[in-house]
Parts: C-alpha cells; structure tokens; sequence
C-alpha cells in the first residue's frame, strides 16, 4: 500500500500527458494530491486522468500552451480558485519539435523550443508561488524539470515566506 504523504496536497504538472509529466502525475495521485494538470494536448491528459481515476486519486485537465505565459497565469488562477490552495509545481512540460544541425534550424522553431521549454518553467513557477504563499503555505514543493534541456532543481522544503 502507498502511504498518502501527498494527502490533502494540490499538485499542478505541465506535461502531464507522456512521459516524466505523466508518470509524476500518477505518483502524487498514489500518494493522496489532488492532481491538476496544464497540457497543450488535453487528449493525452485526459488517459492520464483516466488512470488516476482508476486508483481512486483525483485528477483535473486544463488544456494550456504552456508557451504563451498569459494561459500560464489564467490556467494557474483556475486551480488556485477550484482547489483553494497550490502546495506542489512540477513544471515539466517540453518539446523537442524540430530536429536539424543548426545552420538549418530557423529562428521561429528555436523561439518556440525555448519559449516551451524554459520560459514556460519560469513562468509556471512565477505564477504558482503567489497562491502557495498567499495561502499561508510556508513550506512548498516546486520542482522544476526542463527535461529537454538537460536541467533540473528541486527544492522539496523551500521557505517561500
């Protein structure tokens, strides 16, 4: 049996539809949170919320263009509103679209690589922390895993206050 650590905890998880995204989703549902998740392509989030839903856990999808920071901050002010509270950001969500040697590569594709990749991270957090400490939410977890890009910070017990 899981211990429910996670109990009680809302966790928002960009790229929750394949991969890391998904399989983190499902790991705080065991857990206990309640699971939000920001996804470009809501189809593949929704098989995820299948699969919470079959362990009992309870999932949300919210389709989000993680690239463009405005959806980023209305789709965080929808879990703060639904959920009251945001105690876990797993900012996870990535691209990898175009694969060339770099003389090829146009500008508009390599933008686009780093508006998904790293500021979609930054912004994901930017927008989370308000709610996490508006709440009176001393201790928080952001985990930020730009995966295409070959970084990772977490900060399991970090003092927002």
């Amino acid at each position: 049996m899981t211990d429910k650590r996670l109990q009680d905890k809302v966790a928002v998880v960009t790229g929750a539809g394949s991969g890391i995204g998904k399989a983190t989703a499902i790991r705080f549902a065991q857990h206990g949170a309640k699971v939000y998740m920001l996804d470009r392509t809501p189809e593949e989030s929704y098989e995820t919320k299948r699969e919470i839903e079959s362990i009992a856990g309870t999932a949300t999808v919210i389709e989000c263009d993680v690239s463009n920071p405005g959806l980023v901050e209305e789709s965080i002010r929808k879990v703060a509103d639904d959920a009251r509270k945001i105690d876990i950001i797993f900012a996870n969500a990535g691209i990898n679209d175009t694969w060339a040697p770099i003389e090829t590569l146009e500008i508009e594709d390599w933008d686009q690589t780093l508006d998904t990749n790293l500021r979609s991270t930054f912004a994901t957090v930017k927008y989370a922390i308000p709610h996490m400490k508006e709440n009176g939410c001393a201790r928080a977890s952001a985990i930020w895993y730009p995966r295409k890009c070959g970084l990772s910070w977490i900060d399991r017990h970090s003092n927002w206050g």
